[in-house]
């Protein structure tokens, strides 16, 4: 075998190997969430069906990943927001990156909202949501160089909820574009699995954590507010946590699954569209 064919070799070796432990640790993560969540909280069988479910789920997220970002995954700002009177801006939660809003993403467009979505990487696994709020400026602020005139509807799962509220809490530019919210599983008040991890940056998603106490509501900061919650989900609970300004209760979809769901897409889509609706900017 040539040098050229041994170094081929390794990569993919290497490359499958990343995959295979990415998908370990996150059925590692469902497994032992769901035990405790079980043990402590009380189930039903559909809870253990929608947890062990979203391995598969988080193996599609994976591939998206995988795939490289291809050209229909929202992971970059494209060439349709130069100048754009509406963009959607969608936030990932901390075990995932921008290709994961793909399902998303093409659910705003299939309800009729011609308005262009960007989805930024805007940080690593378990990094304090602090941190992804500073890039979500950063990235938001390049948006806007290209669509002066833009306003903004930000869509977010999980941890991205609360990156979003640090992240409008820096930047009054930004806020003042932000015409409407929608965020998903997002861990508002906290979530009790991280109250039972309280290291490093769990300790402030943990439930009624000081740091999420002394940000304000999303509903302080955006005029107009929808959310979701799932009866499921053994990421983020108790579903009261997610509750901001329209409140929502999927039923029998897991964390990971919220992102792939269809009907759940379709939600989100409708969601976004409402929002616009509302603030009387449906783009044409």
């Amino acid at each position: 075998m040539t040098d050229a064919g041994a170094i081929g070799v390794v990569v993919v070796v290497a490359a499958v190997s990343v995959v295979v432990v990415a998908v370990a640790l996150w059925a590692g993560w469902v497994t032992l969430s769901v035990v405790l969540r079980l043990a402590t909280d009380g189930g039903s069988a559909a809870l253990w069906q929608a947890s062990f479910g979203d391995v598969r789920h988080a193996v599609e997220i994976l591939t998206w990943s995988w795939a490289g970002r291809s050209v229909d995954a929202p992971s970059g700002v494209p060439e349709s927001a130069v100048g754009a009177d509406i963009v959607v801006v969608m936030l990932h939660g901390t075990a995932a990156d921008g290709t994961c809003m793909r399902r998303w993403a093409e659910a705003v467009r299939d309800v009729g909202i011609e308005a262009p979505v960007v989805s930024p990487d805007h940080g690593r696994f378990l990094r304090d949501p602090a941190i992804h709020g500073e890039r979500i400026v950063r990235f938001v602020r390049r948006v806007i160089e290209l669509a002066p005139q833009a306003r903004l509807v930000m869509v977010a799962h999980s941890m991205g909820g609360v990156a979003l509220r640090h992240a409008l809490l820096q930047a009054d530019d930004i806020r003042q574009r932000v015409i409407g919210a929608v965020t998903v599983a997002t861990p508002h008040q906290g979530t009790a699995l991280a109250a039972r991890f309280p290291m490093g940056p769990l300790r402030s998603l943990a439930w009624q954590s000081p740091t999420l106490q002394s940000l304000p509501v999303l509903e302080a900061l955006v005029p107009r507010v929808r959310s979701f919650a799932s009866d499921v989900d053994v990421i983020v609970y108790p579903p009261a946590t997610c509750e901001a300004g329209v409140h929502e209760l999927i039923v029998g979809v897991g964390h990971a699954a919220l992102l792939t769901d269809a009907a759940v897409a379709r939600r989100v889509g409708e969601a976004v569209k409402a929002i616009i609706v509302d603030a009387g900017r449906l783009p044409c």
